[in-house]
């Protein structure tokens, strides 16, 4: 429970203490902890009827859509606002007509997998940089803050992938299928949102950093999958 508000967008929220080992965000999962993060993902879309009351929704559509319609639309003029602005304004040229691509097919996409299923509780970033291990091996996932209510390939488009192990796993334990057009409109979707913010910073001012480094290297590996 949030015990101390900072603001309109924070509060301070304190969990048990465990002596874990953290994931890694690159990190490949075996195939034995995958099945285990599909059993937990399971049980959380299992327990809707818990919290889906008091539960956010959170919609498919790509937040900030419009930021990143600016920035193409302002590909004719130099991006002055720091060191990575005119690279990434030439990367963005050159990979735009992909990149409007992808954003025509995800939109046909999210059109079609609205009409998959019921939305359910989900964790919205099970990715392994999430995951903590304890010192007996057990799994727990971390970093709750985008939990909400939205349809189950959320979760599991890049953990359990259509007519994988994985999904027959969840299949399994749930009674639902995992639908190949939410899964690939929600894959589609993680590129566009790191697309959307390396763009967001790279357009405005900023400066260089590890942090804008390790954007600069997302945004080019992204758009160039995005654009295969």
């Amino acid at each position: 429970q949030p015990l101390v508000p900072l603001g309109p967008g924070h509060a301070v929220t304190v969990y048990p203490w465990l002596d874990c080992a953290a994931g890694d965000f690159g990190e490949q999962l075996p195939a034995g902890d995958r099945l285990t993060l599909v059993t937990m993902l399971a049980s959380l879309h299992n327990a809707t009827s818990l919290a889906g009351a008091v539960a956010p929704v959170r919609p498919p559509g790509l937040a900030g859509r419009d930021d990143l319609a600016a920035a193409l639309g302002d590909l004719g003029q130099p991006w002055l606002g720091g060191p990575y602005g005119e690279a990434a304004r030439r990367l963005l040229a050159q990979h735009a007509a992909g990149l409007d691509r992808a954003l025509t097919r995800f939109g046909e996409l999210t059109g079609q997998a609205l009409r998959t299923g019921p939305l359910v509780l989900t964790h919205g970033e099970p990715h392994p940089g999430n995951i903590v291990r304890s010192r007996s091996g057990t799994l727990h996932l971390i970093d709750w803050d985008t939990a909400g209510l939205a349809l189950p390939e959320r979760d599991l488009w890049d953990v359990a992938a259509p007519g994988s192990a994985e999904a027959a796993h969840y299949s399994e334990l749930t009674g639902r299928a995992v639908s190949p057009v939410a899964a690939e409109a929600y894959r589609i979707r993680w590129a566009l949102d790191d697309i959307r913010l390396a763009v967001r910073d790279f357009h405005g001012p900023h400066e260089r950093t590890p942090d804008t480094e390790e954007t600069w290297a997302t945004l080019g590996e992204e758009l160039a999958r995005i654009s295969g």
